[in-house]
């Protein structure tokens, strides 16, 4: 563990450096290869940056355990545009259950490609509490577009064997 986490600190110390971007890019594929959640405030700090961002949001995605997500929940206040939409889909790629209540009220939003995404991430998540933000809080505009989120979730529900609430869906 010890030159691991030795080749993590070095590794992680690139991203705050004036490197060149394919070199901090190289820098966030190892670290979602082999990072912990030491790495996850280096990647973090990307979050926000237009050439960077895509690849920390996918090292983000492959570090296991709860400091990535929460740093994924913190950007969605920190960030716009695709960026936003980048943050929310690697949630739902996480099924981040934490995140419910930050996309239920991206989803109440006047129609983007945000609230496009929250919908989708909301079914990948695919609780009970996801169920109810989709079919409460999608606005009439999004409604045919959330179906699939809807069944999404209904299939996870299901899987999860609160059946009840994926009929109710069905």
């Amino acid at each position: 563990a010890g030159v691991g986490a030795s080749i993590e600190e070095r590794l992680k110390a690139v991203l705050s450096t004036g490197a060149p971007e394919a070199a901090k890019d190289y820098v966030c594929r190892r670290l979602g290869e082999t990072g912990s959640a030491a790495s996850v405030p280096a990647l973090a700090a990307l979050l926000a940056d237009e050439k960077l961002s895509h690849r920390a949001r996918l090292a983000l995605e492959r570090i296991p355990g709860p400091e990535a997500c929460g740093a994924l929940r913190g950007a969605l206040t920190k960030v716009s545009g695709n960026l936003l939409v980048g943050v929310i889909h690697s949630l739902g790629r996480r099924r981040d259950v934490q995140s419910v209540a930050a996309l239920a009220e991206i989803l109440a939003r006047p129609e983007s490609l945000a609230t496009h995404a929250a919908s989708w991430a909301l079914g990948q998540i695919g609780t009970l509490e996801a169920s109810r933000a989709l079919r409460e809080r999608t606005p009439r505009a999004l409604q045919r577009a959330s179906a699939d989120a809807l069944l999404s979730c209904a299939e996870r529900l299901v899987a999860s064997n609160e059946r009840a609430e994926a009929s109710a869906i069905y």
